[in-house]
């Protein structure tokens, strides 16, 4: 809800008018309202989003999220009761600006949205401007301002900011008589200069390190998600107290930077709808604009349905003027992470192994590495479809073949006394994907849905500006022994990961500072730029560069040894920096939030366990680590076997293996079977 407020003076606040809303019923009790006694005069009607816990919130009290921050009463953080407010005729605006920072209560004293949907500025925007109108661009409107038809201008911003409300170029006039002719429509648009910066907040640019870390993804997911940070600092021990702080800190400043403000054109408000004739306006049906004709015959505002009426209900109304907000298009990156040749030299110079997928080796297993998925929809219902169909990304499915219970496996075998000396070189490639929906540069897409400019230099682009790998100890890098798409990988340590532990600036870090223990038992971590490519969406038969890749080589000299785990090599890789030519946050993962293994504990630190126990995430050096996001990705586990009939400790290195191939040979088994029977037929 909101009032008006009418000075005089700019500069001046003191109040000639207030006027309180009227609640209508019409639309089911929805949030429709009125104002009435509106004194003649140009205005235009604000609309903010995303700028309250009511639109930023869903209105579920059992989600996680909501949970957490309804441990306590919503008063005692300074939420404040907006229908009291309004009610009580205080000029007190419910937004940052006056000390609490957007959160809203209850009649019970709780913190919720008044949707089943967060409308925040980051995924919303307006909908289509008025549209089945057809806009006037000949300047022949009342007031000397034009109707919306130029798209880069007239948007009420000026230099970056919000017009001051002189410069007649900026802004668009609202005809009362085609917004009466259409019902239902948005007769409001978002302010250009309100996008531009939340697009820029959403990039980081308004950071001392640019591109979009940890931090910012955080706060842009934390009406949904309980940030990954908030772990006390004793410890891997919850600390539900500095959790719930920690999360409204992040939701005040989501609706503080991402909040968004939409305007309808100006409107030549008079006192009365004739302004040269009386005669007649007595009679209902001269009376449009406080008469519902044809929609049940009732007023607008509450008064009983007359053939003829008093002068005193004489009134001008403009009627049904509504904002209509749609889901922006999503964007999000997928990292695929597979071996890509392994090779294995004996001491003597031999070459034993060198094969790549799809090889077949005496001796050596090379598992097929199946990566993420994304789904596409056929049909996207809704009043306005921002992407054609079959362009709709639905949903994303984090490869679980390849996890900690059951990896996907590079086995090979080998004789002890080839073992010493031995040199293992794996060749790890990595290829990023833009599996996001297609969204346009230009201005005439956002407020009308349909582009001047189809083609690829006019679409929004992802691209990956960070890649970390998280070497395992057990592997060396050499830099010079790189492939041509491998020369940009770059020795880190974990203060240059996590920068925040000398800055203590959480905006800074590429990895979530929760990590800053394991991070500290590697002894290699890289990062990379050269898959940073500019990439537009995959989705349909886009046939642009939807895709970049790269490679790192790993490898270690191999010595016979009495512990098995010494012959098992994992890697994983991440997605920490992104970058979106329209500020998207990714739609399905947090960039620098995935869990790497312990380098420092044994591989019996933690037993092997399934997915409902809390350890489950918890990995040991020789664990395939589960990754938990599509911007994440382990590549297939590489194990070399010892002779079985040795005294060596490789069950729990076996075990996984036995069982990889004993679904293969099943599945080999049951083909023959049916083969052999249908012959038989």
């Amino acid at each position: 809800q909101s009032k008006v407020m009418v000075s005089g003076d700019p500069k001046n606040t003191s109040k000639l008018l207030n006027v309180n809303p009227i609640t209508l019923t019409e639309d089911g009790g929805k949030g429709a309202y009125a104002f009435s006694s509106i004194v003649s005069g140009d205005y235009f009607v604000r609309y903010i989003y995303g700028d309250t816990t009511q639109t930023v919130l869903v209105n579920d009290e059992n989600t996680e999220l909501n949970r957490l921050l309804n441990t306590e009463a919503a008063s005692k953080i300074g939420a404040v009761d907006v229908n009291s407010i309004v009610s009580n005729n205080d000029n007190k605006y419910v937004s940052t600006s006056n000390g609490n920072d957007g959160f809203v209560t209850t009649s019970d004293d709780k913190v919720l949205g008044l949707n089943n949907k967060s409308f925040n500025g980051q995924d919303y925007k307006s909908t289509v401007y008025q549209k089945g109108i057809a806009q006037d661009p000949t300047g022949a409107n009342r007031l000397g301002i034009k109707e919306f038809v130029d798209y880069d201008n007239q948007n009420y911003s000026e230099n970056g900011q919000i017009s001051n409300g002189t410069n007649k170029n900026v802004m668009y006039y609202y005809n009362i008589a085609k917004g009466d002719s259409q019902k239902g429509i948005s007769d409001a648009k978002d302010v250009e200069a309100f996008r531009k910066y939340v697009n820029a907040y959403s990039n980081g640019e308004t950071q001392k390190s640019k591109g979009l870390r940890n931090e910012i993804n955080e706060i842009l997911r934390s009406f949904e998600k309980i940030s990954t940070n908030t772990i006390a600092e004793n410890g891997s021990t919850w600390n539900a107290q500095k959790q719930r702080e920690q999360q409204i800190t992040m939701l005040k400043e989501l609706m503080k930077e991402t909040k968004m403000v939409a305007q309808s054109g100006v409107i030549d408000l008079e006192t009365e709808y004739n302004r040269t004739s009386v005669e007649g306006q007595a009679d209902k049906k001269f009376r449009f604009n406080t008469w519902n004709s044809g929609r049940g015959d009732t007023y607008d505002i509450g008064q009983p349905p007359k053939n003829t009426a008093a002068d005193t209900e004489l009134v001008n109304t403009v009627d049904d003027l509504d904002l209509g907000l749609v889901q922006r298009p999503e964007a999000q990156l997928k990292l695929t992470k597979n071996i890509g040749n392994f090779k294995l030299v004996l001491a003597n110079g031999t070459t034993m192994f060198d094969a790549e997928p799809g090889q077949s080796v005496n001796n050596l297993y090379f598992g097929k590495h199946n990566g993420h998925t994304a789904e596409y929809d056929n049909d996207h219902p809704g009043e306005f479809n921002l992407n054609p169909k079959g362009l709709r990304l639905t949903n994303v499915h984090v490869n679980k073949k390849n996890g900690k219970n059951t990896p996907e496996l590079v086995q090979g075998y080998m004789d002890d006394e080839l073992m010493d000396g031995s040199h293992v070189e794996v060749t790890y490639n990595l290829t990023v994907e833009n599996v996001g929906e297609v969204d346009y540069l230009d201005n005439q897409f956002y407020y009308t849905g349909i582009t001047k400019d189809n083609s690829d230099n006019n679409k929004s682009k992802t691209s990956a500006k960070t890649i970390v790998d998280y070497v395992t100890n057990s592997f060396k890098f050499d830099k010079d022994s790189q492939n041509s798409d491998g020369k940009k990988w770059t020795g880190r340590n974990k203060d240059e990961l996590i920068a925040s532990i000398k800055t203590n600036n959480y905006k800074d870090d590429l990895v979530n500072r929760v990590y800053k223990d394991e991070l500290s038992g590697y002894t290699t971590l890289l990062t990379t730029d050269e898959l940073s490519a500019e990439l537009v969406p995959q989705a349909g038969k886009n046939k642009g560069n939807n895709k970049a890749t790269g490679s790192l080589k790993l490898s270690t000299l191999v010595s016979s040894t009495k512990n098995a785990n010494d012959l098992v090599y994992n890697n994983l890789a991440e997605i920490v920096q992104t970058e979106n030519s329209l500020g998207r946050r990714a739609q399905y993962s947090i960039n620098g939030n995935q869990k790497m293994a312990n380098q420092t504990v044994g591989a019996d630190a933690i037993s092997e366990i399934d997915e409902n126990d809390n350890r489950y995430n918890q990995f040991t050096p020789v664990d395939l680590v589960n990754p938990a996001e599509i911007d994440a990705d382990s590549a297939q586990k590489v194990v070399l076997l010892p002779p079985t009939g040795e005294n060596r400790n490789y069950i729990k290195v076996v075990i996984p293996v036995i069982i990889g191939l004993s679904i293969v040979m099943a599945v080999v088994i049951t083909l023959s079977v049916k083969a052999l029977r249908g012959k038989k037929e």
